[in-house]
């Protein structure tokens, strides 16, 4: 039996308790149909940011809102391009719109190959920052020259940006190519509720919503997203994000004094680049540790990435994969 899962990224301190004492007492209490479009939740965002409301829409999960986006932005037997390695998924969604997928390269430290990625000449670029599985951010004023050269639109999923790095959500004040995507189920705790939702130009955003279909996102899913954007909930985020910093950091201090190589990380995860990652996952299996393993990631070789969560699994892991590595 598995003592220590760190192979999903999600928040490892739990859910805010005003989410959860809100979505108990909603199910309880009401079971109506949500609004059509999340009213509630687009306003809610846009407060959070100085936006129109006309500039959110919303989805079961951030998958949801980026798969929608694919749909919309990109037209059957067009391209989507990605830098690797990345988001896994994001293949399978482009596929699912009637999308080629072709991936690029990263620059040296995974920077963004802005040349690589106009050269595919896609409809659609896909970016993450912070990186899944890699950690790493990508530098604004790389992203701006990429908008200013690339042709077609630019999804950038900042499903960890709580974590590390810089939002680029104030552009697409100035970018209607650009789609800036987010979750809840990361840093807010809500992984089980399905809640994401993308940020861009309100024509862009119109297409989005067209394209969504109604009560996309549930009724206690909606109540609980607004609730952990203010107040309380944003106070509990704010702490619990301080306390996964502090947890990567000490992981990443002990992986060094073992003589671990890793890959600095500004995500909620740390990518641990291994021989073979099968063996070392099997080694952690046995050891009561879950890691979520990668084969021949480009750039990295076999991998293996670590969540970061309470101090005690950060000693336990990194003992476990000293143990494994030996």
């Amino acid at each position: 039996m598995t003592a220590v899962d760190l192979s999903a990224n999600t928040n490892l301190w739990g859910c805010p308790p005003v989410a959860r004492a809100l979505v108990n007492r909603t199910a309880g209490d009401n079971f109506a149909y949500p609004s059509r479009s999340a009213d509630q939740l687009r306003s809610a965002v846009a407060r959070a940011f100085g936006l129109a409301a006309d500039m959110v829409t919303t989805g079961c999960g951030s998958d949801e809102v980026l798969a929608n986006a694919f749909r919309v932005l990109g037209r059957p037997g067009e391209t989507l391009a990605a830098p690797l390695p990345t988001f896994t998924a994001v293949e399978e969604f482009a596929r699912s719109a009637d999308l080629g997928f072709t991936g690029c390269a990263f620059g040296e430290d995974f920077a963004l190959d802005i040349d690589a990625i106009t050269d595919t000449r896609a409809a659609v670029a896909y970016l993450c920052s912070p990186n899944n599985p890699t950690g790493t951010t990508l530098d604004m004023t790389e992203i701006r020259r990429l908008l200013e050269r690339f042709d077609g639109y630019v999804v950038l999923d900042e499903a960890y940006i709580d974590f590390g790095g810089r939002s680029c959500i104030d552009l697409v004040r100035e970018y209607d190519r650009l789609l800036v995507v987010r979750t809840f189920s990361k840093a807010y705790g809500l992984a089980g509720l399905r809640v994401g939702y993308g940020v861009g130009a309100p024509q862009l955003v119109c297409r989005m919503e067209a394209a969504r279909g109604p009560y996309k996102v549930s009724l206690p899913a909606e109540l609980a997203a607004v609730a952990v954007l203010d107040g309380e909930g944003r106070r509990w985020v704010h702490d619990s994000v301080a306390k996964a910093r502090a947890s990567r950091r000490l992981l990443q201090d002990q992986l060094g004094a073992r003589g671990i190589d890793f890959i600095p990380s500004q995500a909620n995860f740390v990518l641990v680049p291994v021989p073979d990652a099968a063996s070392v996952a099997g080694v952690l299996a046995e050891r009561g540790v879950a890691v979520r393993q990668f084969l021949a990631l480009p750039r990295v070789g076999d991998a293996v990435r670590v969540t970061v969560g309470p101090e005690p699994a950060m000693t336990t892991v990194a003992d476990a994969l000293g143990e494994a590595l030996a």
